[in-house]
C-alpha cells in the first residue's frame, strides 16, 4: 500500500509539473521576434561601436598632427627669439661704437679703457668667436681706425643677417 500512494503521489506531482511547465510558453513568432530585435540591436550596437572607434583615430590622429605642429612652432619661436637675442647684443655693442664715434670728442686713457672693458664685457656675453677674434684685433692693432670699422661692419652685417632670416 505504501507502493501505491508513493506512485499515485509521484504521478501526481509528473501532471502537476508537467502542466506548470507546459502552460505557460512564449508563442514561436513572439521568440522570433524577439531574436531579431536582439540581433538588430547587436549589430547596432556594433556599428556605434566601429563608428566610435574610426571617430577616436580619426581624432587622435588629428592631436598629433596639432602635437607636431606646436612643437615645429615651438621650435621655430626659440629660434626667432635667438635670433632677436642675438641682434639686440649686436646692436648694443653696435651702439657703443656709434656713440664713441660721434661723441667727436678724444677719449682719455680711462675713458678708452672703460669703453673697451664695456664693449669686451657685452662681446664676451654674445660668445660669437668671430667678434671676440675682432674686437682684440682692435685691442691689439696699430691701425685702431681700420679695425673699428671691420668691427663695425661685421656688427651691421650680423644684425641685417639675423633680420632677413
Amino acid at each position: 500500500m505504501k507502493r501505491k500512494v508513493f506512485l499515485t503521489v509521484m504521478i501526481l506531482m509528473l501532471v502537476g509539473l508537467l502542466t506548470i511547465g507546459c502552460g505557460a510558453t512564449v508563442p514561436q513568432e513572439e521568440h522570433d521576434q524577439v531574436v531579431a530585435d536582439l540581433a538588430a540591436c547587436q549589430d547596432e550596437v556594433e556599428s556605434v561601436k566601429r563608428e566610435a572607434q574610426s571617430q577616436v583615430a580619426a581624432t587622435e590622429a588629428q592631436l598629433n598632427e596639432r602635437q607636431s605642429d606646436l612643437e615645429a612652432t615651438q621650435a621655430e619661436l626659440a629660434d626667432l627669439q635667438a635670433r632677436v637675442d642675438e641682434a639686440a647684443v649686436a646692436s648694443e655693442i653696435l651702439s657703443v661704437f656709434v656713440d664713441l664715434a660721434l661723441s667727436g670728442e678724444e677719449l682719455s686713457n680711462e675713458d678708452a679703457m672703460a669703453a673697451f672693458l664695456e664693449l669686451s664685457t657685452m662681446v664676451q656675453e654674445a660668445d660669437d668667436e668671430l667678434l671676440q677674434e675682432k674686437l682684440a684685433a682692435l685691442a691689439l692693432s696699430q691701425d685702431i681706425e681700420q679695425e673699428g670699422i671691420d668691427l663695425v661692419v661685421y656688427l651691421l652685417e650680423k644684425v641685417t643677417a639675423l633680420s632677413e632670416k
